[in-house]
């Protein structure tokens, strides 16, 4: 009678897409190891699209032979636009350090245009989902579906969501979105035997800027809280040596390069440039024309001296907003590909007093910690110990008021999963509109957009709106309206203009109160740092 061989174990993917580069990884032999992607390095797959000259998308490798060839036809960092609108209150800040001009598509969201066609970011990250997908199926010789997704802690509700989407679009189940930093973490405590260990990590990838404060006990975490800038990463930096490099050129008689996709081999010289200066003082650049200017580590880091100083600022700024001290915390952890430069890391071990510590992989560490919260999720739906990351709201979410000022529901770090309810008094029957807005800004278009929630109310009484947050931070609603039963309910996500939106903001339930106007010296003091 023939042996049946035992089934092989279930796999969970962990993934980042990250702004620059992309990666896998899978718990194999009992630990998270990395994925190699076939054509590349070993340094990860690179986020980069492009269009070739019949129209087809490329990504990766192939699509960087392609921007070599015609600039014009290839975008890298696109990550930076998923999920958001281009009317995008964000999108304004990080305008200035894109690569590419921002295009709209019918929907109103941001993308770019590559030789005449629209590329939606979240179709840039399915193909690198697809690829990172296909390669993990081949190298573990079977076919694996479920993932732990990572995602920076900046990212709304409404980005997540983009996330996943784009990963059903790429074939694979999303079993959670995991905040990178926490990733980074789980990576670093894993074996380690930790007992009730506060650990800041610092995230600083190619496409932004995380900070968290994370409390670690043997393999479970709990996220104190988080923060960062969306428009500070490893790609700023790039940016800045690109410019230097023009600089050298002009003196030379060279043009500058006239559209933002011309200056894409640019950049992707001064990142290579960048990376060979993290561990030399000085390096010959070659130019696609021919020798170039020479390169030391003192010229960069001067050049990018004030972004350095953005991450100690915004580092202390998370610290400080939740009275923590650096005398209180027992590791530092910096990760991410721009965590190379030994100007971040001198600059952040001045200002903190801590030493960053030097055995955590920094490119490797989000996606292994991805991976190994994934067999975690295999290891407790049986039943068995396994690791545990408890996180937080990132950024508030709340309702507009009449007004136009912001009303907050659920507070930045609250404890995820969470709930909240709405109680709405309606004396006439009728529809009832709530405009649910993400962010810190106290006018609710400065936030970003989430939706417009309709109920039909059809007689008088209470109307109950229940918000209910998973513990990966994905927004649900339902709604209980006088005399019947508890309904889920739908965001209605499309885009307004902006006289739809005001009108919109303006029949909300919900009244603004007239703010209390202090007198005297404290009124006087008040308007002096910059509040009334």
């Amino acid at each position: 009678m023939p042996v049946t061989p035992p089934a092989a174990a279930e796999v969970v993917l962990g993934i980042d897409v990250g702004t620059s580069q992309a990666r896998v990884a899978a718990l194999i032999d009992g630990v998270a190891t990395p994925i190699p992607i076939p054509g590349t390095d070993g340094s990860g797959l690179p986020s980069v699209i492009a269009v070739n000259s019949a129209g087809e998308f490329l990504v990766g490798a192939a699509a960087l032979v392609e921007a070599a060839r015609a600039p014009r036809h290839a975008a890298t960092g696109l990550k930076r636009l998923l999920g958001m609108r281009a009317r995008s209150p964000n999108l304004r800040w990080l305008s200035p350090q894109l690569t590419f001009p921002v295009a709209t598509d019918l929907l109103g969201d941001a993308g770019v245009e590559l030789d005449g066609r629209h590329v939606a970011p979240t179709l840039l990250t399915a193909m690198l989902l697809r690829e990172l997908h296909q390669a993990a199926t081949a190298h573990l010789g079977r076919k694996v579906t479920r993932a732990v997704l990572c995602a920076p802690s900046h990212f709304t509700e409404r980005q997540r969501a983009a996330l996943r989407e784009a990963a059903t679009m790429a074939g694979l189940d999303v079993s959670r979105v995991l905040t990178n930093s926490a990733a980074a973490a789980l990576a670093y405590a894993h074996g380690r035997g930790l007992a009730r260990k506060r650990v800041l990590v610092v995230d600083l990838g190619g496409g932004g800027l995380e900070v968290c404060v994370v409390q670690v006990t043997g393999d479970d975490l709990e996220v104190v809280t988080t923060g960062g800038d969306p428009t500070l990463g490893g790609m700023d930096f790039d940016g800045r040596i690109a410019e230097a490099l023009v600089s050298d050129l002009a003196e030379q008689g060279h043009p500058r390069p006239e559209h933002l996709l011309d200056w894409g081999p640019l950049r992707t010289l001064a990142e290579s440039t960048k990376e060979t200066l993290s561990t030399q003082d000085s390096v010959d650049v070659t130019l696609p024309t021919g020798p170039g200017p020479k390169l030391d580590r003192e010229r960069v880091e001067a050049l990018t001296a004030d972004l350095a100083q953005r991450v100690v600022s915004v580092t202390r700024e998370v610290l400080e907003s939740n009275a923590l001290s650096p005398q209180g915390l027992d590791a530092v952890l910096l990760v991410g590909g721009q965590s190379r430069s030994p100007l971040v890391r001198r600059r952040l071990e001045e200002s903190l007093g801590v030493p960053v510590r030097d055995d955590v992989d920094a490119r490797t560490a989000v996606v292994r910690g991805a991976a190994l919260l994934g067999h975690a999720l295999l290891l407790s739906e049986t039943g068995k110990p396994a690791a545990s990351v408890s996180e937080v709201l990132t950024a508030p979410i709340g309702v507009a008021e009449d007004a136009g000022t912001f009303r907050r529901v659920l507070e930045r770090n609250t404890r995820l999963p969470t709930a909240k309810t709405l109680v709405i008094p309606v004396t006439v029957p009728g529809p009832l509109t709530l405009a649910f807005f993400q962010g810190t800004a106290a006018t609710a278009t400065e936030n970003e957009w989430l939706g417009a929630l309709t109920l039909t109310v059809e007689r008088p009484g209470e109307v109950e709106v229940h918000l209910e947050l998973s513990t990966d931070g994905t927004l649900a609603f339902s709604a209980t309206l006088p005399g019947a039963k508890r309904q889920p309910v739908t965001l209605a996500t499309e885009d307004l203009d902006d006289a739809s939106r005001d009108a919109l903001i303006a029949r909300s339930p919900f009244h603004t109160e007239p703010e209390a106007r202090p007198s005297g010296l404290l009124s006087g003091l008040k308007k002096l740092f910059g509040r009334r």
